[in-house]
């Protein structure tokens, strides 16, 4: 299943980044762009998934680590 709006594979729930790095010229460090921040894919795009999946993403958010 792939996101309607990047095209990678479905990212439900959370922010696409991809990993780049400098030009050696520049130091040659990595970094993350973001690619994208709201996945649209079939699953996401239903009403009844996409509620079941808000409900998973905010109990985790309260669960203690």
């Amino acid at each position: 299943m792939s996101c309607r709006n990047c095209g990678h594979d479905s990212h439900c729930g959370t922010v696409l980044e991809r990993k780049e790095q400098h030009y050696i010229l520049d130091g040659g460090q990595n970094y993350y762009i973001e690619v994208c921040r709201q996945c649209s894919c079939i699953q996401c795009i239903n009403p009844k998934n996409r509620l079941e999946q808000q409900a998973l993403l905010s109990a985790d958010a309260l669960a203690p680590e």
